[in-house]
Formats: C-alpha cells, structure tokens, sequence
C-alpha cells in the first residue's frame, strides 16, 4: 500500500513539473512573439529601416541562438527531453554572446529564460528514472 501511494505522490509531482514548463514555456514563445510582431508593425509604420543602426554578424548570430532556445521550447511540447536540451543550449549561447557583446545591454535577469529548459530536462530525468525503477519491480 506504501508503495503504491508512493508512486501516486511521484506521478503527481512530475505532472506538477510538466505542466508548470509548459505553461511557463509558452508563455515566454507569446510573450516573444508579441514584442516581434509589434515591433516589425512599428517599423513598417515609421518606415524606420535604416542603414544607419545595422545589424552585425554578431548580433544575428545571437537573434539565431534565442530563436533556437525558443524552438526547443516548442519542440519540449512533445518531445520534453530534447526540447528541453536544445532550448537549454540555445539560450545558455544566446546569454553568452550578450554578456560579451559590448553593444547589448546584458543583464542578470536573462537568467529567467533558463526556468522551462531547466524544467523539462528536470521532468525528463525525472521520468526516465521513475520508469526505470517501475520496471525493476
């Protein structure tokens, strides 16, 4: 009976941690979104495209690493374990190159984007062992 309530516990725990990514995850893939799709409006509005502010390859690559961290959190919709690894790489690069870009206002609150990867690697292991050690008994 001990074991059995156990394994309830256990399962309610990883569906805590699995819904608490999800919801985080995408909200931050919204949040995202909505600043993009505002801020291409705005441009197109005020015809501010300009070749006096252009981008460098630095700063494409970095736009690319935060688009990669974001697709992995999409992808951890589904697949939790390498949804979660990329987007945990991607943005661990995206935080990389903005702290050594002196031209990126970089800042420790960045960090926050590391919770949903964290969390889905988290639930992944998580998982993975709890069926492990299920199907030893």
């Amino acid at each position: 009976m001990n074991k059995i309530t156990n394994i309830s516990k256990e399962g309610t725990f990883l569906k805590i941690i699995l819904w608490t990514s999800r919801i985080v995850g995408t909200l931050f893939v919204l949040f995202v979104a909505f600043f993009v799709i505002a801020d291409v409006i705005d441009s197109f509005n005020n015809n501010s495209h300009s070749a006096s502010n252009p981008w460098n390859a630095l700063m494409i690559i970095t736009a690319i690493c935060f688009l990669i961290g974001l697709a992995g959190l999409t992808i951890a919709l589904w697949y939790q374990g390498i949804g979660g690894l990329i987007s945990f790489i991607g943005m661990l690069l995206w935080i990389a190159l903005v702290r050594f870009n002196p031209k990126a206002n970089y800042s420790d609150m960045y960090f926050i984007f590391f919770i949903p990867s964290l969390l889905y690697l988290c639930y992944w292991w998580l998982a993975k062992k709890s069926s492990i050690e299920n199907s030893k008994s």
